[in-house]
């Protein structure tokens, strides 16, 4: 495939507000954990994915999307660990976090002493 359909596909089920395969690009409605419980597929606009299962037991990455499963309570989706500069100046907190109890939010310097990305 492409660089340029590739593309075409992602901006077409992001107009769509679709989840995908994060592999073949293709719509995904349904999912499964390991189990085969049913995972509830949300939208996001964000770069997330999570793993999870197809009705026929492959393993596949869905983008675009967080997900829930009912019977256990668990949450799926993952994100990046940093934060993109967003064209915001250097050194001002202009991103909004949500942030459970138990995490930290660590500055810049911190987190490239730590190993975190950073590029100027």
């Amino acid at each position: 495939m492409t660089e340029n359909i590739k593309n075409g596909l992602i901006a077409q089920n992001k107009a769509n507000r679709q989840a995908m395969n994060a592999n073949t690009l293709a719509v995904v409605n349904t999912a499964f954990d390991e189990n085969g419980n049913a995972i509830t597929i949300t939208y996001t606009d964000e770069d997330r994915t999570f793993t999870a299962f197809d009705g026929n037991g492959n393993q596949i990455t869905i983008r675009n999307a967080t997900g829930f499963a009912t019977a256990t309570g668990r949450s799926y989706f993952e994100g990046t660990p940093w934060v993109d500069g967003l064209g915001y100046p250097d050194g001002r907190d202009t991103v909004p976090a949500m942030v459970n109890k138990g995490e930290r939010i660590v500055p810049t310097e911190l987190n490239t002493k730590i190993g975190g990305k950073f590029e100027q």
